[in-house]
């Protein structure tokens, strides 16, 4: 099997375009399927509750899901907050 073909890395242009989106100076769109978005959203439910995983970019990443729990069918949504509650493990 070849082996990839590495990719030069430009450390200060990388940096300053990470700066400009996490400063919110330009929006990132990303279009999912709802499929992807459930799956998605139980992935990250599931890292949340490594007893690591604290901190700012957990707590992010806890916000961005409970978001996208509140866009789907109401009917869905408790079922999708069910991932939050180890006790609702199958």
């Amino acid at each position: 099997m070849d082996q990839p073909t590495p990719k030069t890395i430009d450390p200060e242009a990388g940096a300053a375009a990470l700066a400009k989106l996490l400063k919110g100076e330009s929006n990132l769109k990303v279009t999912l399927t709802p499929a992807e978005v459930c799956v998605l959203i139980s992935h990250v439910q599931l890292a949340l509750r490594h007893p690591e995983n604290t901190g700012p970019s957990s707590q992010i990443a806890e916000g961005v899901i409970r978001n996208w729990i509140k866009k789907l069918p109401v009917a869905a949504q408790p079922y999708m907050e069910a991932g939050f509650d180890p006790a609702m493990d199958l």
